[in-house]
């Protein structure tokens, strides 16, 4: 599930709507964001009962968006991806290019990341690879975690 989805979901648009908003504004603002995370955690449960696992994307800026989905359900492992600045901004022009879900943009990126709290994570991937090669690692470690 994607934040970033559901967010728009929630609040009654499309996905690719784009709502190219300042921070903390419109369906931004933290108590929307602890809205989503906790509706994550809610729609992970329901498909836990299932047997099936789920993985929750988003950004886990702040360590209570991670509680608000830790309501429902607790968090099984959590993964890192990340990249470099100058590969992020360059994924932000290649996206301007089509139809996206996220709102994610350069105006608004660095803003982000300043706010950002490190939640902690079982397995941080750096994501300039291929995306076979961050499956990969991933499946990786899943399976090999004891």
């Amino acid at each position: 599930f994607n934040t970033d989805v559901e967010r728009k979901l929630l609040s009654g648009l499309q996905p690719t709507d784009s709502r190219k908003i300042a921070m903390e504004t419109g369906i931004y603002t933290h108590e929307k964001s602890l809205d989503v995370y906790e509706h994550l955690g809610r729609k992970a449960a329901e498909k836990a009962k299932t047997g099936r696992m789920t993985i929750l994307d988003g950004t886990f800026s702040d360590p209570a968006f991670v509680q608000a989905a830790e309501k429902s359900t607790q968090f099984y492992k959590k993964i890192r991806f990340t990249a470099d600045d100058s590969v992020i901004l360059e994924r932000f022009k290649e996206r301007a290019q089509k139809t996206a879900v996220t709102d994610g943009r350069e105006e608004i990126y660095f803003q982000h990341k300043d706010k950002f709290v490190d939640a902690g994570a079982d397995l941080s991937i750096e994501t300039t690879g291929s995306v076979e090669d961050n499956a990969r690692h991933v499946m990786e470690f899943l399976i090999n975690e004891k």
